[in-house]
């Protein structure tokens, strides 16, 4: 694996704060998704595309659309779109969010979710809750619910990666430990909300939503939020 697919994949392992087997027939996603917006929870608007109902709004880029609860807000930063719970309180700890990350990539998806845990893997208190085969977008994907410590906080991260016409595609929900379970709907309806658009992955050479090649990949941009 080159120096720069690595570096994508460090820098998507840990913006939010082992072996894959070849997935069976992916569940249908767009029958998922098309129950999402029951799922989202109840309660904001993005320079791409965001079109709403009374409880749920639709982000949309050249690549791809994402459903996401309307209460929640948007922001759209170099090769990340995050998207994160209201502020509870003076008080909260960590707003609560998830995050879709895109990276070019010439890996399978086995060796594309061994890189991009092996960080994690090797962390301070990693400890894995759970490992599944599920569906992202139509596309066979691994889902990975683990812990960790961050900067001194302990953090639980819900991740679903899926490789699709040369593009990772990295969904990730975070919260503590002690709120996981309060988003947890929400962010599972989120990611099965996720659709490629038919024909720009494939198509595509460059996105704003994609991590730049020569980028910087700073570690703190993909979980710790």
């Amino acid at each position: 694996m080159n120096v720069r697919l690595l570096s994508i994949l460090l820098f998507s392992t840990l913006l939010l704060v082992g072996c894959v087997n070849n997935p069976p027939n992916a569940p249908n996603a767009t029958a998922s998704a098309s129950n999402a917006a029951a799922t989202l929870a109840p309660g904001a608007s993005t320079a791409a595309s965001v079109s709403a109902s009374a409880d749920v709004k639709t982000y949309s880029n050249e690549l791809y659309q994402i459903q996401y609860p309307a209460a929640w807000s948007v922001q759209e930063l170099e090769g990340v779109v995050l998207f994160q719970t209201p502020v509870s309180g003076t008080g909260d700890e960590l707003q609560e969010n998830v995050n879709v990350v895109l990276a070019p990539t010439d890996a399978d998806i086995e060796g594309f979710v061994q890189a991009a845990l092996e960080g994690s893997v090797q962390s301070s208190g990693f400890e894995l809750i759970d490992s599944s085969e599920t569906s992202l977008s139509g596309k066979p994907a691994r889902r990975v619910v683990y812990a960790e410590q961050s900067d001194g906080a302990k953090l639980q991260y819900m991740q679903t990666f899926s490789v699709n016409d040369g593009w990772a595609a990295i969904v990730t929900y975070t919260a503590t430990p002690d709120t996981f379970e309060q988003y947890l709907a929400s962010a599972e309806a989120m990611t099965a909300s996720f659709q490629f658009k038919s024909g720009a992955v494939a198509s595509a050479q460059a996105s704003v939503q994609a991590i730049p090649a020569e980028s910087s990949m700073a570690p703190e941009i993909v979980r710790k939020w």
